[in-house]
């Protein structure tokens, strides 16, 4: 039998859920509520942490720090995953060199190791250091075996990489002998600028522990060891004919070369070091160097800072200014700054004007390229000796011949870039432009969110350039008043789940919101604008929506666009969050000020300013350094 109920409870009960639902959707509808677009599972942390992540493993393993760091440098970049947030792995694919060491010494179907190796940075470093030691107890010792001079670690970095005659000095000759006789004096030669990726540069061979190959594992079962190298000479032989072209640097050759000269930002944890190597003319003419010679240190010897105390944990120092005598020039000194071993591509812009250039920096970060500036009717001089040293695979030209006319190609073909190692992404207008560079960016995937910014000025869009390379966000352009028809098309390829508008209504009316609405599905994506009543309010607005992902800050002017678009990419490669800031007192725009002390005193990274004090002016530089 039914119970009657209340007619009264009845409505109350019906009026209490109808509030509840609309309550709900309030919160729904309201941008405070907005999730950020999510950063990649998996990222690089800043460099300052990873320097004290080597610090503390190299103490605890006995090993100086600075043989730790450089051997890293080569390896890895300092990085542990790539741009993408994927594990950097080098060599063959069913057993690569992993993360920031570059570790290949695991057993192949112990994939929880492997799994530990790919995604814990403290475990890859301390497998690497471990595998240091193993080879330090393996070669011959070296002078009376003090583990804090840096000269008896020669033969422990040389099999690191590779305990083979690939690694002695006299056996890596050039290929081909040269003409006529080279004199004894003639100093070696430095490689060409490597045509891959910093981060498998110097493991592009690498394999499985057991191919004796050129990877930290590449000593195996197999490999010779001290005491059955029965077949190395019993004394130090004569040293190779001088008929023979000069030598590449071998591993450990190159590891001493970044101790002695540390480039980019490396030099910030390392005091460069003059470590002496065993005289070629002391090993063997090839093969590995016999346990029974007597392997004296090599003189003058440096000590390492074993059994001194520890360093204290990072702290900001005070801004560093990136800089030339012009943008071009800023632009190549960031590009060298961040990728010191060469870039596996560069983007290229015009120098005078940011229309087609404003949605290039998440396809710079997704590349792990710099962006380089150059006038539209030729390729800079300097911009070409900067290529040279960068070495791309690759070089991207943002915009049609309008922006970067043919001159540059035929440039850049003369330079050795031809058409097949050119790629140019341009379109009829700005906007095309933009949505071709997101097609790239993304390819089949589909974006979580897409941020669309004016295209009829810069300063919206670059305030969020760097978040967006981090984290594979494409950028689209937009009108005032209209959303141009490549736009839209590209958003209904892309069908992001959220749509950010940089920038206030002044400049993306909501007209353009109405006509995305009304073209894609209002269910399925949301719109969440981030503005503020001037471009710095703007950028601080960007700022704290995407605060919890700010691991460094970097800053430019937000008064021109060339070093806030080059700075951007550096800023993305480095995991930091390029900030605008004006040429006036920040006391002007408390909003962004507030945004700044807040971040900046929580970063242990150094932060950069980019540009002269023409762009960026002293008194916001004052105004920085003197944030807690």
């Amino acid at each position: 039998m039914k119970k009657n109920v209340n007619p009264r409870k009845r409505i109350k009960a019906f009026w209490g859920t109808l509030l509840s639902l609309a309550l709900l959707l309030q919160m729904l509808s309201e941008p405070s509520f907005a999730l950020a677009s999510p950063a990649p599972a998996n990222f690089n942390p800043p460099l300052a942490v990873i320097n004290q992540k080597l610090d503390t493993v190299a103490r605890e393993k006995g090993i100086p720090s600075v043989i730790l760091k450089a051997i890293a440098f080569e390896e890895s970049s300092w990085r542990q995953f790539d741009s993408q947030g994927n594990p950097l792995l080098a060599g063959p694919a069913d057993h690569p060199a992993i993360g920031l060491m570059q570790v290949a010494s695991y057993n192949g179907s112990d994939q929880a190791t492997i799994n530990k190796l790919k995604y814990d940075i403290d475990f890859n470093i301390e497998m690497g250091a471990d595998i240091l030691n193993q080879k330090w107890e393996m070669v011959p010792k070296i002078g009376d075996g003090d583990r804090n001079k840096l000269e008896n670690w020669y033969f422990a970095l040389w099999a690191y990489n590779c305990w083979t005659g690939k690694n002695n000095p006299n056996e890596a000759l050039l290929p081909a002998p040269l003409p006529g006789p080279v004199p004894s004096s003639t100093p070696p030669s430095n490689p060409s600028p490597s045509s891959s990726s910093p981060a498998t540069s110097s493991t592009s061979g690498a394999s499985s522990s057991t191919s004796g190959s050129s990877s930290p594992s590449s000593f195996s079962d197999s490999s010779p060891t001290p005491s059955d190298s029965s077949s190395a000479p019993s004394g130090p032989p004569s040293p190779p004919p001088s008929s023979q072209g000069p030598t590449l640097p071998v591993y450990q050759d190159r590891i001493l070369n970044l101790l002695a000269h540390p480039p980019g930002w490396l030099s910030q944890y390392i005091q460069p070091v003059d470590v002496t190597p065993v005289p070629s003319s002391a090993l063997p003419q090839d093969g590995i160097p016999s346990a029974s010679v007597v392997w004296p240190t090599p003189q003058p010897f440096h000590l390492g800072d074993l059994g001194t105390p520890a360093p204290a944990p990072p702290t900001r120092t005070s801004l560093v200014r990136i800089a030339g005598s012009d943008r071009v020039a800023t632009a190549v000194n960031q590009a060298l700054l961040g990728w010191p071993q060469g870039a596996p591509a560069v983007v290229l812009a015009r120098s005078d004007d940011y229309p087609d250039a404003l949605a290039g920096v998440p396809l710079a970060a997704k590349l792990d390229a710099p962006i380089l500036l150059t006038a539209p009717k030729g390729l800079d001089k300097r911009v070409q000796t900067a290529l040279k040293t960068l070495h791309p695979n690759t070089v991207y030209l943002l915009g049609g011949e309008g922006a970067l006319s043919p001159q540059v190609s035929t440039d850049l073909t003369a330079l050795g870039w031809n058409k097949t190692k050119q790629v140019r992404l341009g379109g009829v207008n700005r906007y095309a432009t933009a949505a071709i560079v997101a097609q790239n960016l993304m390819g089949a995937e589909q974006p979580h969110a897409v941020a669309l910014a004016t295209g009829e000025n810069f300063p919206d869009a670059l305030s969020i350039a760097s978040v967006a390379g981090q984290q594979k966000m494409p950028v689209l352009l937009t009108e005032t008043s209209h959303i141009p028809a490549e736009t839209l098309q590209a958003l209904r390829a892309l069908k992001p789940s959220l749509i950010y508008l940089i920038g206030g209504s002044g400049v993306i009316s909501p007209a353009v919101s109405e006509e995305i609405a009304a073209a894609l599905k209002p269910a399925a994506v949301r719109i969440t604008r981030l503005a503020g009543p001037s471009r710095y309010d703007t950028m601080a607005a960007v700022g704290n929506a995407f605060g919890q992902n700010i691991q460094g800050l970097s800053f430019a002017t937000g008064e021109d666009f060339p070093n806030a678009l080059t700075g951007a990419a550096l800023a993305a490669h480095m995991n930091e969050t390029l900030v605008l800031v004006p040429d006036s007192s920040l006391d002007n725009y408390p909003g962004l000020k507030d945004f700044i002390a807040r971040h900046l005193s929580s970063c242990r990274l150094r932060p950069y300013l980019f540009g002269n004090v023409r762009a960026l002016s002293p008194q916001v530089e004052s105004e920085l350094n003197e944030m807690p």
